[in-house]
C-alpha cells in the first residue's frame, strides 16, 4: 500500500501546540518544504490536506501545462499540477515516482506534485524576502517570497522558495 501522510491531522496538532511557547502569535509562517530537482521550495500548510506517493495518473489531451493529468483520490478526480518544467527545474523526478501533496485553495482541490514527501518547516514572517532582486522569470509571479539564510562565511543563500498557491492554482482556473 502507497504510504500515506494524514498532513491534516499533523498540521491540526501542530496547531495546537503552536502557542507553546511562543510570545508572538502570527509571526511565523508554517511551511509545507519540498523539493524540486536540486532546489527547495514550498507552500503554506494551510492549503494541505496530505501527502502520498503519486497514484496513478491519468492523461487528458488539450489541457495546459502546468496541469499534467488527472488523479482518483476517494471518487473526486483532482487535476495534478507539475510546474517544474515552467520553473525550470533540472533533473526532476518521473511523475511516477513522486509524491503528492493534495491542497484546497477556496473551493479547488489539486495535488501538487512533488520530489519527496516533504517536512514542515516554521519560519519567522521576517525571514521571506520578496523577489524584485530575482531575475524577472515567467514563473515569479507564483513566488511569494525567498527564505534565506546567512553561511557561515556571511554570504546569504536561497533556502526555499515560497509558492503563491493561490496564484498559481487560479491562473489555470482562469483559463478554463
Amino acid at each position: 500500500m502507497a504510504e500515506e501522510f494524514n498532513w491534516g491531522e499533523i498540521l491540526r496538532q501542530a496547531e495546537a501546540l503552536r502557542n507553546v511557547g511562543r510570545e508572538e502569535e502570527g509571526e511565523s509562517l508554517l511551511l509545507l518544504a519540498f523539493s524540486w530537482g536540486t532546489h527547495l521550495y514550498a507552500i503554506e500548510s494551510k492549503y494541505v490536506e496530505r501527502v502520498a506517493h503519486m497514484p496513478r495518473m491519468f492523461s487528458v489531451p488539450g489541457v495546459s501545462p502546468p496541469i499534467a493529468g488527472v488523479v482518483n483520490l476517494y471518487g473526486k478526480v483532482l487535476p495534478v499540477f507539475d510546474p517544474r518544467r515552467a520553473f525550470e527545474v533540472e533533473h526532476p523526478k518521473p511523475v511516477e515516482e513522486s509524491y503528492m501533496a493534495f491542497v484546497r485553495v477556496d473551493d479547488i482541490e489539486a495535488a501538487l506534485v512533488m520530489d519527496d514527501s516533504g517536512s514542515l518547516e516554521r519560519i519567522p514572517m521576517s525571514a521571506m524576502k520578496p523577489t524584485d532582486a530575482m531575475p524577472q522569470k515567467p514563473y515569479t509571479r507564483f513566488l511569494k517570497g525567498l527564505v534565506l539564510r546567512k553561511e557561515k562565511d556571511g554570504e546569504a543563500q536561497i533556502l526555499l522558495s515560497v509558492l503563491d498557491l493561490e496564484a498559481l492554482i487560479h491562473s489555470v482556473a482562469r483559463e478554463e
